[in-house]
């Protein structure tokens, strides 16, 4: 039992290497794809941990990551955009969506069935997350995934 627990592992890690070779990934993408995080590590910090533990490779610029094609150097804005369109609003709870363009989405399906990561966070998860987190710092707004009283979808296909 634990040679197939060894050979899965030394497999994952195989298609981990294989995969940041195949790709230009910024640290954002591969915090997402070839690791988990530890507490509050966002993804990034845990795709610069993981690149700087177990590869040679320098930082990749965010607009030549050739998954998110530098979706993630405008994520301050997206959450500047939704602060400015929920001020009209009184709530206590919120969810986040987003809308990401079709060929991200299906470069990263590509991308994790090539892979075989089975553990992969999505780039949706991130973007969600990432608004979450920063407009609960706010007093008094939870997330709330069941009932909550305003959702908030952000579109990243302009």
């Amino acid at each position: 039992m634990k040679t197939n627990r060894s050979s899965n592992t030394n497999s994952k890690v195989q298609n981990k290497s294989l995969l940041l070779q195949s790709y230009h990934l910024c640290d954002h993408c591969i915090g997402r794809l070839c690791t988990r995080r530890e507490k509050d590590e966002s993804f990034k910090d845990a795709g610069k941990r993981y690149r700087l533990e177990n590869t040679h490779l320098t930082e990749i610029p965010l607009d030549e990551c050739e998954l998110c094609e530098g979706l993630f150097s405008e994520l301050s804005d997206f959450l500047h955009l939704v602060e400015q369109s929920i001020l009209e609003y009184e709530f206590d709870t919120f969810l986040v969506g987003c809308h990401v363009d079709e060929d991200v989405i299906a470069n990263e399906q590509k991308i994790i069935q090539e892979f075989e990561l089975k553990e992969a966070a999505l780039v949706k998860q991130e973007i969600n997350e990432y608004i979450g987190i920063n407009l609960e710092n706010e007093p008094i707004r939870t997330v709330d995934f069941k009932n909550p009283d305003i959702m908030i979808i952000i579109d990243t296909q302009f």
